[in-house]
């Protein structure tokens, strides 16, 4: 399960964090996991897809799950 199991000292340190994104309005011609990716782009690392925005059975808003090194807040509203 694991590759390496080390004893934590101080000087360990994560470099990056997972965050939940909301995304809202997006039509649904363009409700994909490549569209999702383009939005994304800017923050980094798609993990996570969830699994009622992948079914379609929510559809005010999608939420996908990002890896990211930037430690600023993500809070990004784009009207075009």
């Amino acid at each position: 399960l694991f590759e390496q199991v080390v004893e934590w000292t101080l000087d360990l340190c994560f470099n990056n964090k997972l965050v939940w994104i909301r995304i809202g309005r997006v039509p649904l011609n363009v409700w994909s996991k490549e569209c999702f990716l383009e939005i994304i782009a800017e923050v980094r690392e798609l993990v996570l897809i969830q699994e009622e925005t992948k079914a379609l059975s929510r559809m005010d808003f999608a939420r996908v799950l990002v890896r990211t090194t930037s430690l600023k807040m993500i809070n990004k509203v784009d009207n075009s």
